[in-house]
C-alpha cells in the first residue's frame, strides 16, 4: 500500500503542479491578451484622434472656403447695388440739371460764370463752345464774355454750361455741367458712406 500511497501522493504533486504551470500560463496568456487589447486600444485611440483631426480640418477648410464664397457674393452684391443706386442718382441729378439749363435763372448762371471766367483768363480770341439751346443766346454769350471770342454750337453740350478752347494758348477749360456731374461722381463714389 505503501507505494499506492507515494504513487498518488508523486500524483497529486504532479498535478499540483500541472495545475500551477497551468495557472502560470493561464495568467500570462491573460495578461498578453490584457497587453495586447491595451496596445489596440491606444492604436485605436489614435486612428480615431488622427481621423477626428483630419475631419475637423477638411470641415474648417470646407468652412472657410464657403464663408469667403459668400462674402465675396455679398461684396459683389453690394458693390451692385452701390453702382445702382449711385447710377440712379446721377441720372435724377442729369435730368433735374437738364431741367435747370431750360430756366432764366440757368441763363443768368452761364452769363455770370462766363463773363467771370473772361475775367479771370488772359486770352486772345478763343472759341466757347455751348449746347444748342444756349447757342440761340450767342449775343449775349459774347457780350458777357466781353472781347473776341467765337461761340460754336457743340451738339455734344446737352446738360448747359461752356467749354473754352484756345488753341494758341494751349487752353482748353471745361465747364459743363456734365463735366461737373462725372467729377463729383467720382468724388462721390471715393467718399461716400458706401465706402465705410
Amino acid at each position: 500500500m505503501e507505494q499506492q500511497e507515494k504513487l498518488s501522493k508523486f500524483k497529486n504533486a504532479v498535478f499540483r503542479e500541472v495545475d500551477a504551470k497551468t495557472e502560470q500560463i493561464r495568467r500570462e496568456a491573460e495578461e498578453k491578451k490584457e497587453e495586447e487589447i491595451r496596445k489596440i486600444k491606444e492604436q485605436l485611440n489614435l486612428d480615431a484622434s488622427e481621423e477626428i483631426r483630419t475631419k475637423t480640418e477638411q470641415i474648417r477648410q470646407k468652412f472657410s472656403q464657403e464663408t469667403a464664397k459668400c462674402s465675396l457674393d455679398a461684396k459683389r452684391n453690394l458693390l451692385a447695388k452701390r453702382s445702382e443706386l449711385t447710377q440712379k442718382l446721377f441720372d435724377e441729378t442729369a435730368k433735374r440739371l437738364a431741367a435747370f439749363s431750360k430756366t432764366e435763372e440757368y441763363q443768368a448762371l452761364l452769363l455770370k460764370k462766363i463773363t467771370s471766367f473772361s475775367a479771370s483768363v488772359n486770352v486772345s480770341a478763343p472759341e466757347l463752345l455751348v449746347g444748342a439751346a444756349d447757342y440761340e443766346k450767342k449775343d449775349a454769350i459774347e457780350k458777357a464774355f466781353g472781347h473776341d471770342c467765337t461761340v460754336t454750337c457743340d451738339q455734344t453740350i446737352t446738360l448747359g454750361g461752356f467749354i473754352v478752347r484756345d488753341t494758341q494758348n494751349g487752353l482748353f477749360y471745361d465747364e459743363t455741367f456734365a463735366q461737373k456731374l462725372a467729377d463729383q461722381k467720382s468724388y462721390f463714389i471715393e467718399h461716400s458712406i458706401f465706402n465705410d
